[in-house]
């Protein structure tokens, strides 16, 4: 079965590796234009561009979807499916229409929960016991599309966004296989969804990830898991950002404004919250390197007069 397959991030990168290895004929792999990125802003191609270079693939960079041009080129490799996964931008109708057996995409969530941009955060950031990916075929809206299948995984209170970003990137390929599978033998099932139960998910910004001391500490904890490794969960203290990496909600309330440090010991620093208080084990100063709480209360002097901001 010839297909095209359209992904950007690094979440995108097992499904394009594992469609090949499954044996499908990818024609062609389309993903966003290089730009600036990582700390040196410098101009770097996608994470499934260099995927698909390395695979021997070829790659096309549109900046815009919509634009005739490439609705063309793409109708001239004749695709039969188009994949999806995380790629970036709306398919244009004209485009949705092209391949005879659909646009299927890969979405990390149960939908019709956390459609949108942050769905693996918005779960962790939620509290959520649960979550996975699913198999979709793609309309005009965002994730609006009928459901094919989709496989479940539960969220570890341990898990952090990195690590759950990884553990259904892997999910994410694997249902894809099967799912393309199944649309190549004419058993792929179509399940429309019930857009009453939608959630929706916004893009990320740098500055999403500030706490809000008022806030119940579970609230916290799950902000500083929601956020990591990007963009992170910080605070301010004198006008410099502190992104707190690593912490635990304790429930019980102590009389203190929200934001200050109520005890400091060899487990860490120990701040109020709105409700609870928040045990802070490892952190990151602005131009910092990362470090235990310890070596921050050496370097920081901070006290238990000191307050967050």
């Amino acid at each position: 079965m010839r297909l095209i397959f359209m992904g950007t991030p690094e979440f995108a990168v097992p499904s394009l590796v594992a469609v090949m290895e499954a044996g499908f004929s990818v024609v062609s792999v389309v993903t966003q234009p290089d730009r600036p990125r990582g700390r040196g802003m410098q101009v770097r191609p996608t994470p499934v561009k260099e995927k698909a270079l390395e695979l021997g693939l070829p790659v096309m960079q549109p900046e815009r979807l919509s634009n005739p041009k490439w609705i063309e080129v793409i109708s001239e490799l004749k695709p039969e499916v188009i994949a999806v996964v995380a790629f970036g931008q709306f398919l244009p109708k004209a485009l949705l229409d092209l391949p005879p057996k659909g646009c299927v995409n890969i979405h990390p969530s149960l939908l019709p929960l956390y459609r949108g941009a942050s769905p693996i955060q918005q779960a962790i950031l939620d509290g959520a016991t649960e979550t996975g990916v699913t198999a979709m075929y793609l309309d005009e809206g965002m994730d609006t599309g009928d459901i094919i299948s989709q496989v479940k995984v539960p969220i570890h209170e341990e898990d952090d966004a990195g690590i759950l970003h990884d553990r259904l990137a892997k999910l994410g390929a694997d249902l894809l296989v099967k799912t393309l599978r199944q649309i190549a033998s004419g058993t792929a099932e179509r399940h429309p969804q019930d857009h009453a139960l939608a959630t929706v998910t916004k893009r990320l910004t740098r500055d999403a990830g500030r706490i809000n001391w008022h806030a119940s500490s579970s609230r916290v904890a799950n902000q500083v898991r929601a956020y990591t490794p990007w963009p992170g969960a910080f605070t301010m203290l004198e006008n410099r950002r502190i992104k707190i990496l690593k912490a635990v909600a304790k429930p019980d309330s102590v009389e203190a404004t929200p934001g200050r440090i109520v005890s400091i010991s060899d487990d860490g620093l120990e701040v109020a919250c709105g409700q609870g208080t928040l045990l802070i084990t490892h952190l990151q100063p602005e131009s910092s390197r990362s470090m235990p709480a310890s070596s921050f209360v050496r370097g920081y002097r901070v006290t238990t007069d000191t307050c967050f901001t």
